[in-house]
């Protein structure tokens, strides 16, 4: 994890340093253009007005004074003046822009990319229009520069390790690594001596353990069994762990069967086993693949949390209550009847209020004259129920309500039919004194005569050859008003009513 952390960090520096050589190249570049446009006599650009009194005129540079702009100053020649021109200098800033908002490889800011590019560009919009001069980007930018490489001193693994490694000075380093007023500089020879300092006590440290041990070796006689628990005192300083295979290496030691080197390397071996360089990549590429199922499934179960805590976004007709259509009891809207007809009515603007009831009694008691005053058939007198085909059976059928698909969706007019066949016997009417004046209004020009049906040779008679296309059920509309609301479980709210038949 420390060399994959090391290495990201080793390739983002390096990324930073080809922007920076790339940057530099392409200020050049611009300078050396402008120069050679307008002193191509080997005189200075301009000694024109200052570009703070016309905006149409030369900038000077000094007015926006930058890293960047020294660069490029510095690559046009002696006689020249530090002078962009207009069009120019707007070209240097969209190069800059450029630069960081389109990256040829990942940069240090990708994390919040968005944010950053978005910064940037209003810093170069004020620059570009006077507001603020070229350094305030720089200095931005410089200043984001130093939190980042702070950010990932403080995170580098080695730098947490040396931290934790501290006694009394723990608490003072670790303020010093988040305290943001400490310069970089000063903060990374903190962090060199630190180190220095631990890696001096341990090297005097371990001398010290050595020269104890060999003098120790050297003050025991010849015989074999002292020597071997002064061999096993010093490869496990710590106590002999618990384990079989180090009790078996610490049987050795004491036997003499082997000697220091030999029993380290059986430790070595047997305590963390012989695997070779292949096995422990795979376990280890095992474990981060684990890892990251881990990662995915806790990103999951966060979005879902959030998810539930996101209010459900209902239609906004069915938030706040309403008063009973037949009583003036106030209604939740989301748990009481109501209709359906005018719910989608509501829902494609075609009225402004629905119609809810606070029971099912005071629904059965006003519904029938609701949808008498309300929803009549378009159809009028064509109405199938008004006027059967001459079969009693088939007037019998439970009424469907339909829109007419044209002026619910282009006209904004809410045309209800009972039953598709109310439609077709009303289709030729309806078109004629509603659609092909709403589209002659609208300057539509659509031409619909390829979808009529004639009845007779002389083409006087017509209906749609296709009724069907024309119509707009309930169903497909709440489906519609399901799309635009997916937090909204529709199947919760919605009351199934079944329409009355006319007298």
């Amino acid at each position: 994890m420390t060399d994959s952390f090391e290495s990201n960090l080793l390739r983002l520096l390096q990324a930073m340093q080809e922007q920076k050589a790339t940057f530099t190249a392409e200020a050049k570049r611009i300078a050396d253009h402008c120069h050679s446009e307008h002193t191509g006599d080997g005189t200075a650009a301009t000694n024109g007005t200052n570009s703070k009194a016309t905006q149409g005129g030369d900038v000077e540079m000094t007015d926006a004074p930058s890293k960047e702009a020294t660069i490029a100053t510095a690559a046009t020649t002696n006689s020249a003046k530090a002078f962009f021109c207009r069009p120019c200098y707007n070209d240097f800033l969209t190069m800059i822009y450029q630069t960081y908002a389109s990256p040829a490889q990942p940069q240090w800011y990708a994390t919040q990319q968005t944010s950053f590019v978005a910064e940037v560009g209003r810093l170069l919009d004020d620059v570009r229009n006077l507001r603020a001069p070229l350094s305030s980007v720089d200095s931005w930018i410089n200043a984001q520069k130093q939190a980042w490489l702070r950010s990932q001193l403080r995170d580098a693994v080695a730098v947490q390790t040396l931290a934790e490694s501290l006694d009394a000075e723990k608490a003072a380093f670790h303020a010093q690594l988040v305290d943001p007023t400490i310069q970089l500089d000063v903060l990374l020879r903190a962090v060199t001596t630190t180190a220095g300092n631990q890696v001096n006590g341990e090297r005097e440290r371990i001398v010290a353990d050595v020269q104890t041990a060999t003098k120790k070796l050297q003050q025991t006689s010849t015989d074999s069994n002292e020597k071997s628990t002064i061999y096993r005192d010093n490869l496990f300083p710590g106590g002999v762990p618990d384990l079989p295979a180090v009790r078996a290496i610490e049987k050795k030691l004491l036997d003499g069967t082997v000697g220091l080197d030999e029993g380290l390397g059986d430790m070595l071996r047997d305590v963390y086993g012989g695997e070779d360089e292949d096995a422990r990549a795979a376990k280890m590429q095992k474990h981060q693949k684990r890892l990251a199922e881990l990662k995915r499934a806790k990103a999951a179960h966060e979005a879902q949390k959030l998810k539930k805590m996101k209010p459900v976004d209902v239609p906004y007709f069915l938030q706040d209550d309403t008063p009973c259509a037949t009583c003036g009891k106030a209604a939740d809207p989301q748990k009481s009847p109501f209709c359906e007809v005018c719910f989608l009515e509501v829902d494609y603007c075609l009225r402004e209020n629905q119609t809810v009831w606070c029971s099912t009694t005071c629904m059965k008691e006003d519904y029938a004259a609701h949808l008498a005053a309300n929803h009549a058939c378009a159809a009028g007198d064509r109405c199938t129920r008004a006027k059967p085909l001459g079969d009693s059976s088939a007037t019998r059928q439970e009424p469907r309500y339909y829109f007419c698909r044209e002026c619910v969706l282009s006209f904004s007019i809410g045309t209800v039919y009972c039953s598709e066949r109310c439609a077709g016997r009303d289709f030729q009417p309806h078109r004629e004194k509603v659609h092909l004046p709403n589209r002659e209004m609208r300057a539509d020009s659509r031409d619909d005569r390829g979808e009529l049906s004639y009845s007779s040779a002389r083409k006087v008679a017509y209906t749609a050859a296709d009724i069907g296309k024309h119509l707009l059920s309930l169903g497909e509309a709440l489906a519609g008003c399901q799309k635009k609301h997916p937090d909204w479980d529709l199947a919760t709210t919605k009351v199934n009513l079944t329409l009355p038949w006319t007298a």
